[in-house]
């Protein structure tokens, strides 16, 4: 099916006439861009169209398919692997969705887990994160377990797990005691697949427990990569539209920036998601709830940013959003750093208008040619050409 796809403005600059400027800071090239956009949208062809889509099932009797999907991944033919964290299993599916196997378990043995943080595919071999006690399990393509060793460091929970570049991409939170306090620490980093950590692209801390959500939401950090370049931005941003672009070694070579305006919250989407928060178990007393509400006045700009099957920088921001049931996602569009067009999306993710959405881990990957949408609610993976 051929899936929603809106137009937010399809006007270009007239010829010769650029939409940006480049200011060099500190010896670092700014590329400032204006909201005006540079190519027409129909020239970028962008055709969203879902082609596949896997359900999870309440039926306990049914073994091919999983209870509830938390984490995925794709191996380099296309075949997907569901982690069920009901089941503490890996559901395996060819590239048309047809299931293949199972393997794992709950426990502490060889290819067991006792709670998954993430899973991804480097090469040939399949990471499974071990959380609570620190492992990293490697399997086969077929299933077949193969090893663990410890992860160096801190026990962390993560937010992203992922490969880019033929190495490991990891954002973890971990907690340190300093002296008489504990600091909560954000981390973005590369590691070789035995573990070795190569680069850390950014270790930001607060005191633990944060005073607010948005205490939090300024250490947190969204990442992208393409075979060139790091992408970083700061979530906790809310006037500041400003994306690093990074070398493998963590050194600054650009800097990305678009004209945004601050964006107040309705109420009515602020009740929204609320209610979307209470339905996820969180802000369960009406003193939470008041709290949220007394914290959450302006959107963040910047939500996640992705790379796309052509190289291209795609950065989810905020928008005006008139109908809390509009659930939307912007989409701005760079080339090298030159803002190319914006798009509305229609995408099957776990609440994709949540305000602050941006402390937990993204529904949304861009893996080899398509776009691949998990939606924890209705416990289905959906796969879209683009």
């Amino acid at each position: 099916m051929i899936t929603g796809i809106f137009i937010i403005s399809c006007a270009s600059k007239p010829e010769n006439t650029p939409n940006y400027v480049i200011n060099i800071i500190n010896g670092v090239e700014n590329i400032i861009n204006n909201n005006e956009p540079s190519i027409p949208l129909e020239v970028m062809k962008i055709n969203l169209k879902s082609t596949l889509t896997i359900n999870g099932t309440s039926d306990s009797t049914d073994t091919s398919t999983f209870r509830t999907l938390s984490y995925f991944t794709i191996d380099l033919k296309g075949n997907i692997y569901i982690f069920d964290e009901n089941l503490n299993k890996v559901f395996k599916f060819d590239n048309l969705g047809k299931f293949v196997k199972t393997f794992g378990g709950r426990g502490a043995g060889p290819g067991e887990f006792i709670a998954v943080g993430g899973i991804t595919c480097l090469n040939d071999t399949l990471f499974i994160v071990d959380s609570p006690v620190k492992k990293m399990n490697r399997f086969d393509t077929e299933g077949n377990f193969l090893n663990t060793s410890m992860i160096p460091g801190t026990p962390s929970l993560y937010n992203n797990f992922c490969t880019v570049n033929g190495m490991l991409l990891m954002q973890r939170l971990s907690i340190k005691k300093n002296e008489n306090n504990l600091e909560m620490y954000k981390l973005t980093e590369i590691r070789e697949s035995n573990l070795k950590k190569l680069t850390l692209f950014d270790s930001s801390y607060v005191g633990y427990p944060p005073q607010t959500v948005k205490e939090e939401l300024s250490i947190s950090r969204a990442i992208a990569a393409n075979k060139n370049y790091f992408y970083i931005a700061n979530k906790g941003d809310f006037l500041d539209y400003k994306i690093k672009v990074l070398n493998g070694n963590g050194e600054i070579q650009k800097i990305i920036k678009k004209k945004f305006s601050r964006l107040k919250i309705s109420e009515k989407e602020l009740n929204q998601n609320i209610a979307d928060l209470q339905d996820n178990g969180l802000l369960e007393s009406k003193n939470d709830s008041e709290e949220y509400k007394l914290q959450t006045d302006y959107k963040p700009s910047i939500r996640w940013i992705f790379c796309d099957k052509l190289g291209r920088l795609w950065v989810n921001e905020s928008r005006l959003i008139e109908d809390p049931a509009d659930k939307k996602m912007k989409f701005s569009i760079f080339e090298n750093g030159i803002y190319l067009n914006s798009i509305l999306l229609n995408l099957d993710v776990t609440d994709p208008s949540m305000i602050y959405d941006v402390l937990s881990t993204c529904d949304l990957q861009f893996l080899g040619n398509k776009i691949y949408a998990l939606n924890r609610n209705e416990n289905r993976l959906t796969v879209y050409e683009y």
